[in-house]
């Protein structure tokens, strides 16, 4: 897999997808795809393990979607529609749609990155299994200035504390 830094990335897998910055200080991404300006997420509908980002009302559209609550590292499974309309996928699947899952548990890891424009990332994060499930934690840390004439100074702080229980499944005899 290739290793992604930002939620951004992720995305970006998904054939035929432009993920952008729009315009700096922590906005969400502007999304293009198969010739439409998605603005931030406008119909495109995004779930992480099955739960809708795309904010219904939001000031700036319908439809806006900020993943940057996302830990890129514990994304897996990513699922994607492309066409011109899914009515299973929700509202704002007009063009497609991207469903993300998150990991169940991950090895136990400290991770820091250092790159231009004062880009600083501290990532740690581990599971533990729990009776016949797992716990799995995160913290992200994380400054960027940016290419901007002032710097943004932009700080984020993301945490994960979750629960996976195991499922078994008996078969009547």
């Amino acid at each position: 897999m290739t290793p992604a830094y930002r939620p951004g990335q992720l995305l970006e897998t998904v054939p035929g997808l432009q993920v952008t910055s729009h315009s700096g200080e922590g906005k969400a991404n502007q999304y293009l795809m198969r010739g439409y300006n998605l603005d931030h997420g406008t119909d495109l509908a995004v779930s992480v393990d099955g739960i809708p980002v795309n904010n219904p009302t939001h000031a700036h559209g319908q439809g806006y979607t900020d993943l940057n609550f996302m830990i890129p590292e514990l994304a897996t499974n990513i699922k994607f529609t492309k066409g011109t309309y899914y009515a299973n996928q929700g509202d704002f699947a007009s063009v497609g749609s991207i469903h993300l899952s998150y990991l169940d548990r991950i090895d136990d890891q400290i991770n820091v990155t250092g790159g231009n424009l004062g880009f600083q990332r501290l990532l740690s994060a581990g599971s533990v299994s729990v009776g016949s499930g797992n716990v799995l934690g995160a913290l992200e840390l994380q400054h960027y200035d940016g290419p901007w004439d002032n710097a943004d100074d932009q700080r984020k702080v993301n945490a994960v504390c979750a629960t996976a229980m195991a499922m078994s499944t008996t078969v009547p005899r």
